[in-house]
């Protein structure tokens, strides 16, 4: 797990002064703060920060060339099956030690772009075929792992972040659709635009090459299987939990100490549970938590199963202050606005971990995504149930009902949260998990919106790829590739990395993941049981001692509570800040009136806007003055 920066040119050399190309890389040094090396080329100019993880000797230090130096390559991640893929497939032995960075070395000399088919992990690279003069980048299935790129004229640039681009082109423009796509849709680091205009990004899956000075791209997976899944539901549940089982195998492979976040949710404590058999004691947990908040901390929740398994737990309690003297902190090592406070509890448990032997983390992100675990998931599930397209029948309304019931104990509550998800079914961008419905169009510069918005802004992107699909999975593709998973893991990779720490997800290895995606509806809710199939398998393996919600919680932070009382005078001085009369979008005046009434409502509201605001503000002030 590292960090890479090049600047290449395969028409002339390259004339940039060391200097500038240094200062532009080391701003990456916080991915690799084990070793560093550089490699020079006339046309090729390539830094790499190595975090060791995997072969903890120099053999596998990047840049790696071969010894006529005709290839070079930078990677950054895991190559989980590197072991089998030397057995099978190599040839060339000289660079076979025990790294995956020689492996992929070896099988992209060989195989070139064709050898993403064989790589089963997460990772992004950029290699360099000098005798071609061609160059292949690539990012793994689901994007967990970044990699940016600018070009202008005859040169390229490759990072693992996007300050070094913005430093070394000295171009901070901020891209005005990335950021209505945000605001407007929820969304961030889902395609290949990102906040900053001319600065790239590789979307999740795909493949660039770089050929006579032009990229061409292409996707070389799809989530979505055509096969027909076998409807047995024992042999269903018995080839995923092997495939889960494989998984957590996968991700256990490591020459440096390895630690979970656990929560209460299922996810992370079904993590607990398998590590106490695979890791016995030889592994900690971390938690975080809300100070003066026993509604929302996780904590309580996390110490049935501390107890339980007997297992080391630290544990940190975030406060409305820390919030407020790290939002700069926050926005710089995003590069990005982001949307919730969890983050913070986040940030504070790697910032811890920078000072301990732990290296690896595993966190439980993904399973909602792949089971259709969120509560907007449930009207396009019982569209497919009911075989209904068009119009909601007596079926339906009947079994929304009843779902609301589980979420909500008055009446009033559950007529609001019926028509929430119907509203969300409309328009998922536009809601949170939850089903709330969050854009109020009205505090946007009406002027600002017509100019840079038409029909097509709202139109349905993945249509075609999931035409033949249930509601159900349209549904979960959107979060997949569009809402929920590409901004978390953004947020993953970022903070994870801000400290010098690899974060690992086993939910999103791609064979389990892709098995679980394409089961049956009837898998993964019935009876009104969200997840359904996957909660069987955890019952099995930690042998009943897990209990489940029958759905998700919703509300997992008092947010609201903390803009309306300890973040209050924060919020109102950004929004009478010089930096936020700078911003034409929004319509100034409404947002104060809004953010007053919302201080004086005591219970069913939402912070998701409000706090996209303040984050937005904060994420302009920081990168304005940046370069």
């Amino acid at each position: 797990m590292c960090g890479f920066f090049s600047v290449s040119n395969t028409k002339k050399k390259i004339t940039y002064s060391k200097e500038k190309l240094d200062n532009a890389a080391n701003l990456l040094k916080h991915r690799g703060p084990d070793k560093k090396k550089t490699f020079h080329h006339p046309n090729l100019y390539c830094k790499f920060f190595r975090l060791k993880i995997l072969d903890l000797s120099d053999r596998a230090m990047q840049p790696m060339t071969d010894i006529n130096k005709n290839y070079v390559l930078m990677f950054n991640g895991e190559i989980y099956n590197f072991k089998e893929l030397n057995n099978l497939y190599l040839l060339d032995k000289k660079f076979n030690y025990n790294s995956d960075t020689s492996t992929l070395f070896n099988m992209l000399i060989k195989y070139q772009e064709n050898a993403l088919k064989y790589l089963d992990g997460m990772f992004s690279f950029v290699f360099f075929d000098l005798k071609k003069k061609k160059i292949i980048f690539a990012r793994d299935r689901f994007g967990i792992k970044p990699i940016y790129y600018q070009k202008k004229n005859d040169t390229i640039v490759f990072s693992s972040e996007i300050k070094p681009l913005i430093s070394f082109f000295n171009s901070n423009e901020i891209d005005i659709k990335s950021t209505l796509n945000f605001f407007l849709k929820g969304s961030m680091d889902h395609n290949d635009k990102t906040f900053f205009k001319n600065i790239s990004s590789l979307e999740a899956g795909e493949v660039g090459i770089v050929y006579k000075n032009k990229i061409k791209k292409r996707k070389y997976w799809n989530l979505i299987n055509k096969n027909k899944i076998n409807n047995d539901e024992n042999k269903t549940l018995k080839d995923l939990e092997n495939l889960f089982k494989k998984s957590i195998d996968k991700h256990l492979v490591s020459d440096r100490q390895i630690g979970l976040f656990l929560s209460g949710g299922t996810d992370s404590t079904a993590l607990a549970h398998i590590l106490t058999k695979k890791l016995s004691s030889n592994f900690s947990t971390f938690t975080y938590g809300f100070k003066n908040d026993k509604k929302f901390s996780e904590i309580d929740k996390a110490k049935i199963t501390i107890n339980n398994l007997k297992i080391d737990n630290t544990y940190f309690e975030i406060s409305e202050n820390y919030v407020q003297d790290n939002m700069e902190k926050m926005v710089s090592i995003l590069e990005s606005p982001f949307t919730s406070i969890r983050l913070f509890g986040v940030e504070a448990i790697y910032n811890f971990l920078k000072k301990t032997n732990i290296k690896v983390i595993l966190e439980g992100d993904g399973g909602d995504e792949l089971f259709g675990g969120y509560d907007y998931n449930f009207f396009p599930y019982l569209k497919g149930k009911y075989n209904n397209k068009n119009r909601i029948n007596n079926h339906i309304v009947d079994d929304l009902f009843n779902f609301t019931k589980l979420k909500k104990k008055s009446i009033k509550e559950q007529y609001q949260l019926f028509l929430n998800l119907i509203i969300s079914n409309s328009y998922q961008y536009g809601s949170t998990s939850d089903g709330t419905p969050f854009v109020n169009i009205d505090l946007f510069n009406k002027d600002f919106l017509n100019s840079h918005i038409d029909e097509s802004f709202f139109k349905d992107e993945f249509k075609k790829q999931t035409k033949h699909i249930s509601d159900l999975k349209k549904s979960q593709y959107r979060d997949i590739y569009f809402i929920k998973l590409p901004r978390a893991l953004k947020y993953k990779d970022r903070i994870s990395m801000n400290y010098g720490i690899e974060a690992r997800i086993p939910f999103l290895d791609h064979h389990f993941a892709q098995n679980s995606f394409n089961l049956d509806d009837k898998y993964k809710i019935k009876n009104f049981n969200t997840r359904y199939i996957f909660k069987k398998i955890l019952k099995k393996i930690t042998k009943n001692k897990i209990k489940f919600n029958k759905t998700k919680i919703s509300i997992a932070d008092p947010q609201s509570q903390w803009l309306s009382n300890g973040l209050k005078n924060y919020t109102f001085d950004n929004l009478n800040s010089s930096h936020f009369r700078n911003l034409d979008m929004f319509n100034h005046k409404k947002i104060k009136i809004e953010f007053e009434k919302f201080c004086a409502t005591k219970q069913n509201k939402t912070s998701f806007q409000i706090f996209q605001i303040l984050t937005y503000i904060n994420f302009y002030k920081y990168f304005k003055k940046y370069n």
